[in-house]
């Protein structure tokens, strides 16, 4: 005998019809509502615990409604009614037949990409399978083998740009001060990347260590392309999220490729080292916020009770915590790690000390011995990295190219600041003293300092 509540032998999302919440509900007997009868193992909420209306815009409700609209069958029914046209949704560009047709093999690779980087029961599933994360990249940059950035067209390459858009990847959209979408064919700027769309799996990580929630208003620190202002919107509704950028063109340019899709949260242009306006119950980052003076705007914008995820500047490590009624925000390292670009307060990042490497390579004082093992290149070695930064915030180093009569040496500069903390328990109260003279660097050996021009 089955019972109206047995699982059933495979998932019950893949063997719906798609036409499920398209207009249509049910009430069980025992009064949750389900998209129609044959999904009652997906029920949205009890009308006698909550009322009708506030159920159809509940976040169950919208994470149902996506997750059918990206199954086979729905996308096979998804026409108007007594026609054979496809439903024509509102967009920003005009709606040839080649761009029906990829929009259609977008929604199809999103859901597959969603797949990828959430569970089956996750409730970021539908998110992911909604957002069709190629219309935010329409370009972007990419390192050839030599190392020189090259500019890829979307509209050029179609197929590599659904591909690369819905691959579970982080795409580079900046590169210097030139951004792709500003960008001509030959191009090739240099410098480092100075904005990115976010690979999908670490936006859902990060999502997951601010612990959201319907109706808790989420500030996301580091708009980027807007994947993850977008993941956000679907789940708990635009008016609740603000996503916030330095970058003037990233903030409008996400707004207006979220709009089209019609999601309209709240854009903000600031620097959240200098000030972040507004209060809210979560802060997510997406960029590494500096340790000291520059963290003060983020947390001071968190209201008491509530809760930060962030990465500290040019480490990997992944920090959440609570702020207390004093104003102190205490948490916890997760079990994690990410690396997210330093915030920056311009159009680039500061160029590099070259001054400070170039007197590195000069001082004296230094000690020099033949070691029996490879210099570590520290800058991809994520957990020594960290362990630096957070012992001397500012620590850069260069790993020079092995020439035919050189010794790979690593040298350390602008080094010192911040005193270290407990790998268990972070709290955000550093020696903030703006009294105190700026830090010396060491350049070659501790003995050798040098303090670089203002």
């Amino acid at each position: 005998m089955t019972t109206l509540n047995a699982a059933p032998a495979r998932s019950p999302v893949s063997s719906l019809c798609g036409r499920c919440t398209r207009g249509r509900a049910a009430t069980l007997p025992n009064s949750d509502l389900a998209g129609c009868v044959l999904a009652r193992h997906f029920p949205a909420g009890n009308v006698r615990e909550t009322p009708l209306a506030e159920l159809f815009g509940g976040a169950a409700w919208r994470d149902l409604s996506a997750r059918i609209r990206f199954l086979p069958a729905a996308r096979a029914h998804r026409t108007v009614p007594g026609t054979a046209t496809p439903r024509t949704p509102k967009r920003a560009i005009p709606l040839t037949e080649d761009w029906k047709a990829r929009t259609m093999d977008g929604e199809e690779r999103a859901g597959r990409l969603a797949h990828q980087v959430a569970e089956p029961d996750s409730r970021w599933l539908g998110p992911v399978a909604t957002v069709p994360r190629h219309r935010l990249v329409p370009r972007w940059w990419e390192a050839d083998g030599s190392g020189a950035w090259v500019l890829r067209d979307g509209s050029a390459i179609p197929e590599a740009w659904l591909h690369a858009a819905h691959s579970d990847r982080s795409l580079v959209t900046k590169v210097g001060t030139l951004h792709a979408d500003h960008a001509q064919q030959g191009d090739h700027p240099e410098g480092v990347p100075t904005s990115s769309a976010t690979l999908p799996s670490l936006a859902v990580r990060i999502l997951r260590h601010g612990r959201l929630g319907d109706g808790l208003s989420l500030l996301d620190l580091g708009t980027g392309a807007g994947g993850l202002t977008a993941y956000a919107s679907v789940r708990f509704g635009a008016e609740n999220v603000t996503s916030l950028d330095v970058d003037p063109y990233l903030t409008s340019s996400a707004g207006e490729r979220l709009a089209s899709m019609g999601h309209h949260p709240e854009f903000v242009t600031a620097d959240a080292t200098e000030h972040v306006p507004g209060s809210y119950d979560r802060i997510v980052s997406t960029v590494g916020l500096p340790a000291g003076p520059g963290l003060r705007p983020a947390l001071a914008a968190l209201k008491p009770g509530r809760r930060i995820a962030t990465t500290l500047g040019r480490t990997c490590l992944v920090v959440t915590g609570w702020k207390h009624g004093d104003g102190d925000v205490v948490g916890a390292v997760e079990r994690d790690m990410a690396g997210f670009m330093p915030t920056r307060s311009g159009d680039d990042h500061p160029p590099a000390p070259v001054e400070l490497f170039a007197h590195g390579r000069t001082a004296e004082g230094g000690d020099r011995s033949t070691g029996r093992y490879p210099v570590v290149d520290v800058a991809n070695a994520w957990e020594l990295r960290s362990m630096l930064e957070i012992k001397g915030t500012g620590c850069g180093t260069r790993l020079p190219d092995r020439g035919p009569h050189t010794h790979r040496r690593r040298r350390p500069v602008r080094c010192g600041g911040i005193d270290p903390a407990r790998a268990d328990r972070w709290r955000f109260s550093w020696d903030t003293d703006r009294h105190r003279p700026p830090p010396t660097a060491t350049a070659g050996h501790p003995s050798t300092e040098h303090t670089p021009a203002a």
